[in-house]
């Protein structure tokens, strides 16, 4: 796993993200986006990408008009291959499927809380310091 950059992650969320602007089940540009939207807004060179529906790759969203929709990320593996959604987000963060799941499918959130900045930043925090039982993620469905 790679905690300092999950860790990063949620403290820009917390330090850098309005309340209205967030939304884990957005992936809208120039609207609220999620955790990951705003990861790749923050780290422009990471190689997590965002995609929009005509395939072109966005380093910002004022390469896009408001309001179009991400249609999925991706992300090189360490051997090259392309990966989509939330196997990229594993493969960048080194963490598994599900735990990419537990962390940013806006489903595992409880009564709206994916639209809880500070709520989702606490879940990252939590995961990446140990708190959560490696055992009920791995086993959590949707």
């Amino acid at each position: 796993m790679k905690k300092k950059m999950l860790l990063d992650l949620a403290d820009d969320l917390e330090n850098r993200v309005k309340k209205s602007q967030f939304n884990m089940g957005s992936w809208k540009c120039k609207t609220s986006a999620c955790a990951i939207g705003w990861y790749c807004t923050f780290h422009p060179r990471s190689d997590l990408k965002l995609l929009v529906d005509d395939g072109i790759c966005i380093e910002d969203c004022d390469d896009v008009d408001d309001g179009d929709d991400i249609d999925y990320i991706v992300a090189l593996d360490k051997d090259g291959v392309h990966l989509n959604d939330y196997a990229a987000i594993a493969a960048h963060f080194d963490i598994t499927e599900n735990e990419a799941d537990y962390l940013f499918y806006p489903s595992s959130y409880p009564n709206n809380k994916c639209k809880d900045v500070k709520y989702v930043a606490q879940r990252i925090r939590n995961f990446a310091n140990g708190l959560v039982e490696k055992d009920f993620v791995e086993s959590y469905t949707y």
